[in-house]
């Protein structure tokens, strides 16, 4: 799976860790320490 990031280049914005956790009532989340938390099923779901 690739995912891009658009960053200004101009911020200390760093690129986010995302790891993959599966979660019974949230699609994913976002941690304090900056990482991304992806759930499976999100991934699996199908595109339009």
């Amino acid at each position: 799976m690739e995912i891009y990031f658009l960053c200004d280049c101009q911020s200390n914005l760093q690129k986010p860790e995302i790891q993959i956790k599966t979660m019974k009532k949230r699609w994913g989340s976002y941690t304090s320490s900056g990482n991304i938390l992806i759930n499976p099923e999100l991934i699996k779901a199908a595109t339009v």
